[in-house]
């Protein structure tokens, strides 16, 4: 069994090439209707010159823990994966910036439905952590754990919530 414990913060997006990341990945996320109620199933995309195909399994643990169970898989199995999407949630898109930071390995999420906003998270090794977050980052508020930031609804809504009342 593998635990991820992450935090994941609301930050604003840095201005184009003020930050210098590691690497970038270009995402697609698709939720999968569940078998079971309390494990949700994904397929994901990865592109950063070649393109990787992942299935994972996540089910919460409580806390900011999840059990997580990911495999690689082939592109046809992706396209078989695809016909079992849950169409109430949109396929989640975005551009993941590796960073990392006094020994910390940062993913920050940007999504093209926004201009001003983006997430930044990290997996930790405990729940009790210190966190030392980049200083030329602009965190607004942690959102972990708050479902209004979680990947899928941020694409079903296609906004973040403080843009939901802003026209953009």
């Amino acid at each position: 069994m593998n635990i991820e414990t992450e935090r994941k913060f609301l930050i604003k997006l840095p201005a184009e090439g003020t930050v210098s990341y590691d690497k970038d990945l270009h995402i697609t996320q698709t939720y999968l209707v569940r078998n079971d109620p309390d494990i949700q199933r994904r397929v994901r995309r990865i592109a950063s010159g070649d393109v990787k195909y992942y299935y994972t399994e996540k089910k919460r643990l409580g806390g900011i823990s999840r059990e997580e169970n990911e495999r690689e898989i082939t592109a046809a199995e992706y396209e078989r994966l695809l016909t079992e999407a849950d169409s109430s949630i949109a396929p989640v898109i975005k551009t993941r910036h590796i960073l990392t930071y006094k020994g910390q390995r940062f993913e920050e999420d940007e999504y093209p439905f926004s201009k001003r906003y983006a997430t930044i998270e990290l997996e930790l090794e405990s729940e009790d952590q210190v966190i030392d977050l980049p200083d030329f980052i602009e965190v607004i508020k942690e959102v972990t754990g708050d479902p209004a930031y979680y990947n899928g609804a941020l694409a079903t809504n296609n906004c973040f919530p403080e843009e939901s009342s802003v026209q953009k």
